[in-house]
């Protein structure tokens, strides 16, 4: 089944080449522009490919810069970094440890509370060994 178009094309095909006549004789007819005689200079080419199909996104960034700027401003914090001194407080530093002596003793005492017991020496070889044993034990059976 044909498509309208399909239908369209072949009801005026006969037209064709006398619509490629007339478009010839008025390309004919015009002058180049100074633009295609000589080639564009980087200015004209930045702002053709570049600045004038994203006027809006630049704008928006342009404000959103303009914003961080006043922000910054307005925040009146100077660039250099204030140093703070702290005191030394000698009876701070005293409770500290106290506190640390404290806690040492009372986990000794928690330590020493826990029995130890002794592990498995199995346990404490590597898988490796286990299985090689195993793998020995098969082999000479």
């Amino acid at each position: 089944m044909k498509t309208p178009r399909d239908i369209l094309l072949d009801r005026h095909q006969d037209a064709l080449p006398a619509l490629d006549a007339i478009g010839d004789d008025i390309l004919s007819g015009l002058e180049p522009t100074a633009l295609e005689e000589r080639s564009m200079s980087w200015w004209a080419f930045l702002k053709a490919e570049w600045l004038a199909p994203f006027r809006m996104q630049w704008a928006g960034i342009g404000i959103a810069w303009v914003v961080i700027v006043l922000l910054q401003l307005g925040a009146g914090h100077s660039s250099a970094p204030k140093r703070q001194v702290i005191a030394k407080d000698t009876d701070l530093e005293e409770r500290i440890e106290e506190r640390r002596i404290m806690l040492a003793e009372l986990l000794e005492d928690q330590l020493a509370a826990v029995p130890q017991e002794e592990p498995d020496p199995a346990y404490l070889k590597p898988r490796s060994d286990a299985s090689c044993a195993k793998l020995a034990i098969t082999q000479t059976a």
